[in-house]
């Protein structure tokens, strides 16, 4: 039996998954996917990805792969499957790659975006998509914050509080920067890898920075005191996996 390993580029609406890891009794993206995957090949196929995304959190650009035995052109597959998926996820692309390939740890880096609304009085369609932050803003004192988190840095500050969990809490955060687009702030992050809400974490204290609810000295003392707690937290739904580097 000859086994072929599909790369499948999928795109999802987070607003009404639990995240993206199957979880008992709450509706996923790998459980969505896989049943649909089940439905075309017949197989039980596991998959691996290249970030698990939280409850609530949108992906532009989600990479899985999966060893399967199916006679479908690998270059074809996500055709035959979108018609199995529901309307919040989309099959964009898929490939066949070499059988060493791992979405997850061949990725050289992942790029999120997390998306912030400006304009007062948003839309109620948009909550579940856009952070709303109506204060104004020092956009001198947001690139300063920026150019500090760049680099390798232990950013254990930025990380969710997890009981009994020990993990090494260096990361390098290669790029980060923000662009203005109309009434919209986007802050644009990328790594080889994030901790659990960094980026929601760092999305919130650069926030307080810019409205100076905190400190430049303050905001550097996250990066050199791994006891002090950097936040807010903003919402998962701004958050958005942009794209996944190979």
């Amino acid at each position: 039996m000859t086994f072929k390993n599909i790369a499948l580029q999928i795109a999802y609406d987070g607003t009404n998954f639990s995240g993206y890891q199957i979880q008992k009794n709450k509706r996923s993206v790998q459980e969505e996917v896989e049943k649909a995957i089940k439905k075309v090949t017949n197989e039980n196929i596991r998959t691996f990805c290249a970030g698990r995304t939280d409850a609530g959190v949108h992906a532009k650009c989600q990479v899985i792969n999966f060893l399967t035995n199916t006679k479908i052109k690998a270059s074809k597959f996500y055709f035959h499957l979108q018609k199995f998926l529901p309307d919040d996820i989309k099959a964009i692309s898929s490939r066949e790659v070499s059988l060493y390939f791992h979405s997850r740890f061949s990725a050289k880096n992942k790029e999120y975006h997390y998306v912030i609304n400006t304009q007062k009085n948003m839309h109620p369609i948009y909550r579940n998509y856009m952070e709303n932050v109506t204060y104004n803003l020092n956009f001198e004192l947001l690139n300063e914050g920026l150019n500090i988190l760049k680099g390798k840095h232990d950013f254990k500050a930025f990380m969710l509080n997890e009981k009994d969990v020990i993990i090494n809490t260096e990361r390098i955060l290669k790029d980060c920067k923000f662009e203005r687009k109309k009434n919209k702030i986007i802050l644009e992050f990328v790594a080889e890898s994030f901790l659990h809400n960094q980026v929601r974490i760092m999305s919130g204290s650069l926030i307080s920075l810019s409205r100076g609810q905190i400190s430049l000295d303050e905001f550097k003392s996250y990066l050199t005191n791994p006891n002090k707690k950097a936040g807010p937290t903003l919402k998962a739904g701004g958050l958005y996996l942009e794209r996944i580097n190979y």
